[in-house]
């Protein structure tokens, strides 16, 4: 079986469930939010708003054990 036949079958024994309407709408504002934050690379404000908004999304989908780690890394420098 090809894994387009894999796919149907498990849609079919209901072990897939497609996305709602709401859900898609949902997760392509998140995408689009994420999106819209300025440079994300790490030790600019950006890293630290879009860690905030992924911590958010995931307490708001009901992910329980969220936390945070920092560690020590080379932070690249734009000056201009």
């Amino acid at each position: 079986m090809n894994s387009l036949g894999w796919l149907y079958l498990a849609l079919w024994l209901g072990l897939l469930q497609t996305p709602c309407y709401g859900e898609v709408a949902a997760l392509r504002a998140t995408i689009e939010a994420l999106s819209a934050v300025e440079s994300r690379l790490a030790g600019y404000p950006g890293a630290e708003a879009s860690a905030a908004l992924v911590e958010r999304e995931l307490v708001a989908a009901g992910v329980e054990a969220v936390r945070r780690d920092s560690f020590a890394i080379a932070v690249p420098v734009d000056r201009g």
